[in-house]
């Protein structure tokens, strides 16, 4: 670059030649050295991202693979469970539909089917519960006689609230019922036709109820009706007699005896009367001819 600058050309451009075109040649030969080992090198390290690229490539084919199969599985398994599990609840939800409440109910399963067989398991434990209490105060009912038990209002709610609500109101009314009827039958047994039933009850018990009120009422008729006859034959009169019109049964049995009472009484004194004032008059040919019913006192 001296000479260059110096002006003298050709003296530069033998230091070129002789000197720096040796040096020059020897490093242009390591550089081109170096640039084909680089580019064997990058040959090499493609050739090695290329193989890695299709192993790489591979093991996401299988890994992909294999995660598609196992998911598969996985589902057809879930599927599977879930399935049975539902055709568990079904036929647990069928058996309680029939009235059948024996099924046993695993409830150990944590999923939301967990959550419905648990469901099922409580409704089913309400079932038997209400079951067993209704049996209960049945069976009492029943052997006992006896309508003083009721169902435990107590957490009721819903149906089984509603199924209690009318069984007490079933014993409420037949007990009451049945306490009147009682309580006015045992009068009529001690004799007192001064009780009635004044209260309504729906069905058979009003029909029940009807019936004693009847029977007081008939009752109270035929005693009113002996009283009148007795009374009229305690003033001498047993000409007195009961109608039978519309009587029947018992009534008309006692009318038909008091009649026949006071028609025998009424002959038999009658005749007597009739001998008596015969005698009295001096006729001794009178006699009473009538057979009369003889009193053992």
């Amino acid at each position: 670059m001296d000479l260059i600058k110096a002006g003298n050309y050709l003296e530069a451009n033998s230091v070129v030649v002789k000197e720096a075109g040796p040096a020059y040649a020897a490093n242009t030969a390591a550089m081109q050295k170096l640039l084909t080992l680089q580019i064997d090198i990058a040959a090499q390290e493609y050739g090695d991202a290329v193989k890695s690229n299709a192993a790489t490539r591979n093991f996401s084919i299988v890994t992909i693979v294999v995660g598609i199969l196992l998911a598969v599985l996985i589902g057809v398994l879930l599927i599977r469970n879930i399935v049975r599990s539902l055709n568990t609840a079904q036929r647990i939800a069928g058996a309680i539909a029939t009235g059948d409440l024996s099924s046993n109910i695993d409830t150990n399963q944590k999923d939301e089917i967990g959550v419905l067989l648990y469901s099922m398991k409580t409704m089913q434990d309400s079932l038997r519960a209400i079951v067993t209490e209704i049996r209960n105060i049945v069976e009492e009912a029943a052997v006992r006689g006896s309508f003083g038990t009721k169902m435990n209002m107590n957490g009721k709610a819903g149906y089984t609230k509603e199924l209690s609500e009318l069984l007490n109101q079933l014993s409420n009314v037949t007990e009451e019922s049945l306490t009147d009827i009682s309580r006015v039958a045992q009068a009529l047994a001690d004799g007192d036709l001064a009780q009635n039933i004044t209260k309504n009850y729906p069905g058979l018990f009003g029909q029940t109820a009807q019936g004693v009120n009847g029977t007081v009422h008939a009752l109270n008729e035929i005693v009113s009706d002996i009283q009148f006859v007795a009374l009229s034959a305690g003033q001498g009169d047993f000409s007195t007699k009961l109608n039978m019109d519309g009587k029947v049964g018992y009534n008309k049995t006692l009318s038909g005896l008091m009649n026949q009472l006071s028609a025998v009484t009424e002959d038999g004194l009658m005749d007597i009367i009739r001998v008596a004032k015969a005698l009295a008059a001096g006729d001794l040919t009178q006699t009473i001819t009538r057979i009369i019913p003889v009193c053992s006192t």
